[in-house]
């Protein structure tokens, strides 16, 4: 009886999520709670700060498409390496939204060991906190021919010649024309993705 009664639970727990995704969760926040906080952070100043849920949301739209401008798509993998900061989970939702994987990488790994984690998941793109986080990602950039950007989250102006480094800036910036100019372009991107869309890649 225990074993039905377990049975009937999990039917019906599964019966209410199917077929919806990360990103279903986010765009439910957003329509039902649009104006209470969703994420909350002290500053530089170490004054607390405030993200809504619709402005969360209105944030990953952008980077979304930033990277989507970048050429990230479904089956692609982003790596992110930076702490415990509000830019990290927009970024990490917006790889999702954009059909992508997001790969957290330790901020105390060494060039080498970055090495074999972006060069094994095959990162496309890397986002990182900052220039001294830069420092070890060039230091094996050489090493990683699927590696074709580098996105830096606290310096903007962060540019290369060749294209290869951009500022986190930049790509909220790109993806805001993108939606001014396609403003569907988030609603497909995000409703194309599935439950077997993988959420994340960790490696331990």
């Amino acid at each position: 009886m225990t074993d039905e009664r377990i049975l009937r639970e999990r039917a019906a727990i599964d019966a209410q999520i199917e077929g919806l995704t990360l990103c279903h969760v986010l765009a439910r926040n957003a329509g039902e709670l649009p104006d209470d906080p969703a994420i909350s952070w002290k500053d530089a100043g170490g004054r607390w700060a405030t993200l809504t849920w619709r402005g969360y949301r209105d944030a990953v739209a952008r980077v979304a498409m930033g990277l989507r401008s970048l050429g990230v798509g479904p089956g692609d993998f982003v790596a992110i390496m930076a702490r415990n900061r509000p830019e990290h989970l927009i970024v990490d939702h917006a790889a999702i939204h954009a059909g992508a994987t997001p790969v957290s990488i330790y901020n105390t790994l060494a060039p080498e060991q970055i090495a074999y984690i972006a060069d094994h998941c095959g990162a496309k793109v890397a986002v990182v906190e900052d220039r001294a986080f830069l420092q070890r990602w060039e230091k094996v950039r050489a090493d990683l021919p699927a590696l074709e950007h580098v996105v830096v989250l606290e310096v903007a102006d962060a540019a290369s010649p060749d294209g290869g480094v951009t500022s986190y800036r930049a790509i909220e910036e790109a993806g805001a024309a993108e939606l001014e100019r396609d403003p569907g372009a988030f609603e497909r991107s995000w409703k194309a993705v599935t439950p077997d869309t993988p959420a994340t890649l960790i490696y331990t």
